[in-house]
């Protein structure tokens, strides 16, 4: 596929100045809610393991973390990142928040706002590029729309922002074949601090073969480079020397019924999950049955991709479809929270792609996207919480198809778009094949 400039001059301008608003809305709006509410909450855990770590003691235990982020400067205002088992991050994510962790809490949170949000801004804008040069207008509208509903990700300084940045920066590297060096780093880095966000865009470029393939190995090997000096430094010092055996019983304990990450009806905070679990738990509340059934969806899901993966011509159509879909797949069958589908940035080239094609449906495939983009977010979270649920149940409870399409609007989301992408993916083998039925020549 040929790259072209699509759209009057004065849509692309349009295009441009729609995405410079949005991202101006989503730095300043998170900046001004991190200042005013949520006072970055996500980094806290992971800066004070790491400067906890730098003096010598247990980097998993929530109350030494606790007691060096307040001799850091922080404040105890807010405790919930220092419950017990929330720290989980691997010592390779450590390694890397070392430079801010040297920091007092004031200005280290603030280099890190400014890194990671400007990280993301910058993958933003190069996703954007190859964007806008199929669909201005469009594109321009969904990604906008993605940008100012994702301000949560400044407001918590949340990790995956940065990851997020890194991962679209190094997918534009590798499509485009430019900057490899700066791509298989950023894309290294991204695997080092959310494995479980990133790892299976990676795969794709593993299975592509030719210069993808080379490239995937070569960030594997970066991976592993970067992780060693963390892994290491955890593991000399006497405090942290049991990482882990620490880190599956904190991620445990999490997912115990009620905690955090259960994807089950205890937890209070399911709605915020994507994972498909939360919705096959609602008919049934068993761990093994939850997870075995998504599981088998997840691998399912997993082999339908393989196939056009494998069938199709190397082309921008393959690699495009290929990433949406296996973006939306990989978030149903493991845990990931609803800031983690900012990744969803990933899946606009094929968005794109499909709206550049057929006049008549292109503002629906834009409904259809927003919509779902909107079922990800917690603004409609706590409307179907505090506003419908309230209104359908009346006195008494809602049903579990209720439960399923109001409290579960993350999976929902997700699901909806994984199967719209996949369904698209397999309609352009299907369109190949034609072709190159149509091309061959026939027998006599």
């Amino acid at each position: 596929m040929t790259k072209k400039t699509v759209g009057t001059p004065w849509q692309q301008s349009a295009a441009v100045a729609i995405l410079l608003i949005c991202g101006f809305v989503y730095a300043a709006r998170g900046y001004y809610q991190q200042q005013r509410d949520l006072h970055s909450y996500d980094f806290k855990t992971i800066y004070a393991s790491t400067r906890c770590l730098m003096k010598g003691c247990d980097p998993y235990d929530s109350q030494q973390i606790f007691r060096i982020f307040l001799e850091a400067g922080g404040t105890s205002d807010d405790l919930r990142p220092f419950r017990p088992h929330e720290p989980v991050y691997l010592p390779s994510a450590l390694a890397m928040v070392a430079p801010f962790a040297l920091l007092p809490w004031g200005p280290a949170h603030l280099l890190w706002l400014a890194v990671s949000t400007g990280t993301f801004l910058l993958g933003v804008a190069l996703i954007s590029r190859l964007c806008l040069s199929i669909s201005a207008l469009c594109s321009s509208f969904a990604i906008g729309f993605l940008l100012i509903s994702s301000a949560q990700l400044v407001m918590l300084a949340q990790p995956v922002q940065l990851a997020v940045g890194l991962c679209a920066i190094a997918v534009w590297c590798m499509l485009e074949r430019r900057y490899a060096c700066a791509g298989i780093l950023c894309f290294a880095v991204a695997l080092v601090f959310k494995p479980h966000v990133t790892g299976l865009v990676w795969l794709y470029f593993l299975i592509s073969g030719g210069d993808y393939r080379k490239n995937a190995f070569r960030i594997l090997i970066a991976t592993v480079l970067i992780s060693l000096p963390g892994f290491l430094w955890a593991s000399a010092a006497p405090a942290s020397s049991h990482w882990m055996r620490e880190i599956p019983a904190n991620l445990s304990a999490l997912s115990a019924p009620g905690m955090t990450n259960d994807p089950g009806p205890l937890n209070p905070d399911v709605h915020y999950l994507a994972n498909l679990q939360t919705v096959i738990s609602v008919f049934r509340d068993d761990p093994h049955f939850y997870n075995g059934l998504t599981y088998a969806l997840g691998a399912a899901l997993a082999v339908l991709w393989l196939v056009p993966v494998f069938t199709m011509c190397p082309s921008r159509e393959r690699d495009y479809l290929a990433l949406a879909s296996i973006v939306c797949i990989s978030f149903l069958p493991t845990y990931h929270r609803s800031y983690d589908t900012c990744l969803l940035l990933l899946v606009f080239p094929a968005f794109a792609l499909l709206t550049s094609r057929g006049q008549r449906f292109r503002w629906w495939k834009l409904a259809f996207t927003l919509i779902s983009i909107v079922l990800l977010k917690e603004v409609w979270a706590q409307f179907a919480i505090h506003r419908l649920a309230p209104f359908l149940a009346g006195t008494g409870s809602l049903q579990a198809w209720q439960t399923v399409l109001l409290l579960r609007p993350a999976a929902i989301g997700c699901s909806l778009l994984a199967v719209f992408y996949l369904a698209s993916f397999y309609a352009a083998m299907v369109r190949e094949r034609r072709a190159v039925r149509e091309l061959a020549p026939v027998a006599v």
